[in-house]
């Protein structure tokens, strides 16, 4: 499932996102931001409030957040790409 997400005020944010399935959880996938172009604003320039509003729903519906992975074009090192490890899987 991918779709965009509204702030509080309705207004859609320009960050997309995909829910998909992994194993027996769900994976919330939030698409990188990208540099601007003359011709207008950033790919998905609004990722920091897109990923700041999904943490908040995550959390006010009790969800479990398992691992925080950063996929990276500098292709980092699996062990930098982890930001949170909380369970085992």
């Amino acid at each position: 499932m991918a779709g965009r997400e509204h702030d509080p005020g309705d207004i859609e944010l320009n960050a997309e996102f995909a829910v998909e399935p992994d194993g027996g959880h769900l994976s919330l996938v939030l698409e990188s931001g990208g540099g601007g172009t003359s011709r207008g604003p950033s790919r998905n320039h609004q990722y920091v409030p897109v990923l700041t509003l999904l943490l908040r729903r995550l959390r006010d519906q009790r969800a479990l957040l398992v691992t925080a992975l950063l996929a990276s074009a500098l292709r980092l090192p699996k062990t930098s790409s982890v930001l949170i490890r909380c369970c085992k899987r």
